[in-house]
C-alpha cells in the first residue's frame, strides 16, 4: 500500500509550486507560510519535522488545505497573554493523519478506475452493437432484441440501449419520475 510518509522525497519545507492567496495577494513558498496565512490572525505552533512532512505531502500532489486540516490539532489555544494559536499534531499522529489521506486518495482513485473500467466495458459492448448494426441489414430494435449481455446490470443495459438507439436513430430515452420526464443519462 502506498504511504507518503515512506517516500524518500527531498526533505525540506519548500513547496515545489508556490501557493498564491488571491484575497490576500500573497504567494507562499513553505508550508509554515501557508499555515500562517490560513490560520491568520492566529499564530501557529509546528515542529520542523511536521512542517517537512506536510511540505512533502503537498509536493507529492495532496491538496494543501486537506493536509493542513489533517495535521492540525482541532482546538484553538491561547497563550498566557491571550493570543490565539493553532498547534499541529506531533510527528507520529501527523504521519498517521497523512497516511489516512493517502488511503482515502487511493480509495477514490480505485473507485474512479472501477467506474472507468465499467464505462469501458459498456463502451466496448456498444461498439460491438454499432459494428453489427452498420454491417447487417437490421433495424436497431431487432438487433438489440437478438443480442444477449451477461454480466451487465439492468441499469447498465438500459444505458447501452439508450445510447445505441440514440446513435442509430437519434431516439432519446427518458426516465419518468413523479410524472416528469428526465433525459436518461448517457455516459
Amino acid at each position: 500500500m502506498f504511504d507518503i510518509t515512506k517516500l524518500r522525497l527531498k526533505k525540506g519545507t519548500l513547496l515545489k509550486e508556490p501557493i498564491h492567496f488571491v484575497m490576500e495577494d500573497v504567494t507562499v513558498n513553505t508550508f509554515k507560510e501557508y499555515a500562517l496565512i490560513t490560520a491568520y490572525p492566529s499564530e501557529i505552533l509546528i515542529t520542523k519535522e511536521v512542517e517537512e512532512l506536510a511540505a512533502d505531502a503537498i509536493n507529492a500532489g495532496f491538496d494543501a488545505y486537506k493536509v493542513f486540516k489533517a495535521i492540525t490539532v482541532p482546538d484553538y489555544n491561547f497563550d498566557d497573554f491571550g493570543v490565539e494559536y493553532i498547534s499541529f499534531k506531533q510527528m507520529p499522529e501527523a504521519k498517521e493523519a497523512i497516511r489516512k489521506l493517502t488511503e482515502e486518495a487511493q480509495r477514490v482513485e480505485e473507485e474512479a478506475t472501477e467506474g472507468a473500467q465499467e464505462d469501458d466495458r459498456k463502451e466496448r459492448f456498444l461498439n460491438a452493437i454499432m459494428r453489427t448494426y452498420h454491417k447487417e441489414d437490421l433495424c436497431m430494435d431487432e438487433l438489440l432484441d437478438s443480442m444477449y449481455a451477461n454480466g451487465f446490470s439492468v441499469r447498465e443495459m438500459a444505458e447501452v440501449y439508450a445510447r445505441a438507439m440514440y446513435l442509430a436513430n437519434g431516439d432519446k430515452c427518458f426516465i419518468i419520475k413523479e410524472n416528469e420526464r428526465h433525459p436518461m443519462w448517457i455516459w
